[in-house]
């Protein structure tokens, strides 16, 4: 009787048919987890591997746009101090790291006003060193043409 049940497992009950061998599917999981894995690897590398660019990108920057904010700085000091006293010629401004809030960074800016030959009208000369270490230097400079009379607070 065992015989007879065995012999009935081996066939299909309604076909009569011998069932076909399953594939054997030993470690396909594994392989797909591997390589789930090895996709998530990959595109975390490349995350990373941006991330790290940018990070440089924006260091390399960082000096260019502190020089230029500098600059605009410059100015609206050259101009404050035109409006109190129209015989300001300039000065070099050197913020320091504590100013600028950033550690380790000094920068330099160098103000030179001149008169024109219109009462009221001067020159001003900007340029922004920052930082001051010649090798990571970024340097912006800029011309403008104030006209004290239009100064807020300058005393005609």
């Amino acid at each position: 009787m065992s015989n007879t049940m065995s012999n009935m497992n081996r066939f299909h009950p309604r076909t009569g048919r011998r069932p076909l061998p399953l594939p054997r599917r030993r470690g396909v999981a594994l392989v797909i987890v591997l390589l789930l894995l090895a996709v998530i690897s990959m595109i975390l590398a490349t995350v990373l591997t941006l991330s790290a660019l940018d990070r440089r990108a924006a260091a390399r920057h960082w000096p260019t746009a502190e020089a230029y904010w500098l600059a605009e700085s410059g100015l609206e000091r050259a101009a404050a101090r035109l409006a109190r006293d129209p015989t300001y010629r300039g000065e070099t401004w050197q913020p320091t790291a504590a100013e600028l809030g950033a550690p380790d960074n000094e920068a330099t800016v160098e103000i030179h006003v001149a008169p024109q030959g219109a009462a009221g009208r001067y020159t001003v000369h900007i340029q922004a060193d920052c930082p001051r270490d010649a090798a990571r230097r970024a340097r912006i400079e800029k011309n403008v043409t104030i006209d004290r009379r239009q100064l807020s607070g300058a005393q005609q």
